[in-house]
């Protein structure tokens, strides 16, 4: 499960009531990938906490409690030798390699915000990996997801787009990066504001095209933010 859970270690009155809506859905997940939760390290470190006895949880704070923040959990029941965790940009791009003795798989959790610059940084980190995946499936395989804040129709109409979050974004360079990838595509709406609505919460694995009839994605509708009142402005994935 990929979710933006919007300030859920922020400092606001009913915090407790929110993280207690939110964990009953986490709980029901092997690996979870929770962005923009703002929060210093020990309050992040104290929320992934709150599910030690499920998950395994890595930490990672933005440059202030009020910006980012990363929470990334995999369950227990997990059969892996080792999971390794690595931070590309503090609070917006994080990884946990999950390794068995003939497999592993690096799951990417990102927030992308303002990259700027550390965007040449995530671009050195992760192509080698996206390479090998591709190259080795059997092997080695990747999972990229989060509020990768690139607007389907960003996808659609490419070359035509100059919207200034789009490219403020750097949606092109994203998608570049991630085109050995497959999407997996949902039409659904991830955020809703009063003003628009967008698909900008995303899934990429280094799995083969014959491997889609196995493989859905369930946001929106039920999930709308507009029916869950109080617990973020995105819907999980």
């Amino acid at each position: 499960m990929s979710w933006n859970t919007s300030a859920v270690c922020g400092r606001f009155a009913d915090r407790d009531s929110k993280r207690a809506s939110i964990h009953q859905h986490v709980l029901k997940h092997a690996i979870v990938l929770l962005q923009e939760t703002h929060g210093t390290l020990d309050e992040i470190q104290a929320y992934g906490q709150s599910f030690a006895e499920t998950h395994h949880y890595f930490c990672s704070p933005g440059t202030t409690s009020a910006t980012g923040g990363l929470l990334t959990l995999v369950s227990k029941t997990c059969l892996a030798k080792s999971l390794i965790p690595a931070v590309v940009v503090p609070g917006r791009v994080a990884l946990v390699t999950i390794s068995s003795t003939t497999h592993s798989l690096v799951v990417v959790n990102v927030h992308n915000e303002r990259l700027g610059s550390d965007f040449e940084i995530v671009k050195s980190t992760l192509a080698p990996l996206i390479a090998r995946a591709v190259a080795d499936p059997t092997r080695f395989s990747l999972l990229l997801c989060g509020d990768v804040n690139i607007p389907k129709q960003f996808v659609d109409h490419i070359v035509q787009s100059h919207n200034s979050h789009e490219l403020r974004s750097g949606g092109e360079e994203w998608l570049r990066l991630l085109s050995p990838l497959l999407e997996i595509h949902q039409d659904e709406p991830t955020r809703v504001s009063l003003t628009s609505s967008s698909c900008i919460d995303r899934l990429w694995v280094s799995i083969p095209s014959w491997c889609l009839p196995h493989t859905r994605i369930i946001s929106a509708t039920l999930w709308s933010p507009l029916s869950r009142p109080g617990l973020s402005d995105h819907a999980p994935l």
